[in-house]
């Protein structure tokens, strides 16, 4: 007898790639557990382009939120280093009319903070909620399943089901039990990203400063 119960699919991993795996399977009508080792949400705007294919993959799920709520690209200014003199405004994506056939042709900016909370809200249309807190410890496979061994304030739980997405990352537990490579390399270059909020009246916020050689003379206001 099969011991194997439902959901059949566990989604190990509620980043945005946990969360459109499983909201495309409950789309076609199979169940799906999905959890997440942090037990608060995610704070920070990080990886916040979306493509134009990506986006065209959001609309064939019926989250036209994704296109609705991002932002274009902003105009970039250059400066002339030192000063607050304007070199030039440039778009960083070349403008293209859109298409029955390609109907999304510029990128949108949305931070997987507010991402994160679209995709959860569309899951819990189909009664799926993400359970936060809860770590995958280990996992064992045969030819029935897959036996997840889950802790959730350190009180363990055997989860048996038919599959089993990883969706927690190259340094994810699933990826490291399964003794898979991720092949890269570490590159030198220096790029700064945060979550900042300027005030000052010399910048215009309908554009995103850039000053050549601003590691010897930035821009001050």
């Amino acid at each position: 007898m099969n011991s194997y119960t439902h959901p059949p699919v566990l989604v190990v991993g509620a980043g945005p790639v946990g969360l459109v795996a499983a909201l495309t399977l409950l789309q076609n009508g199979i169940p799906v557990r999905i959890i997440d080792k942090d037990p608060n949400p995610r704070m920070g705007q990080r990886g916040s382009g979306i493509w134009p294919r990506t986006l065209e993959l959001f609309n064939f799920l019926n989250v036209p939120d994704v296109n609705d709520l991002g932002k274009p690209s902003p105009p970039v200014r250059s400066y002339k280093p030192g000063t607050l003199e304007p070199l030039n405004d440039f778009s960083m994506v070349p403008h293209i009319e859109p298409t029955p056939t390609i109907p999304f042709t510029i990128p949108k900016l949305i931070g997987q903070q507010l991402l994160d909370v679209v995709l959860q809200r569309h899951l819990e249309k189909f009664s799926c909620f993400v359970e936060g807190g809860t770590e995958l410890r280990s996992f064992e496979q045969s030819d029935e399943g897959i036996t997840a061994v889950l802790a959730k304030n350190e009180i363990l739980e055997n989860f048996h089901t038919k599959w089993m997405i990883g969706a927690d990352g190259a340094k994810g537990v699933v990826r490291k039990q399964l003794g898979l490579i991720f092949l890269g390399e570490t590159r030198n270059d220096a790029f700064l990203t945060g979550d900042i909020r300027l005030t000052a009246e010399c910048l215009d916020r309908e554009v995103c400063p850039f000053s050549m050689g601003w590691k010897r003379a930035p821009i001050q206001c």
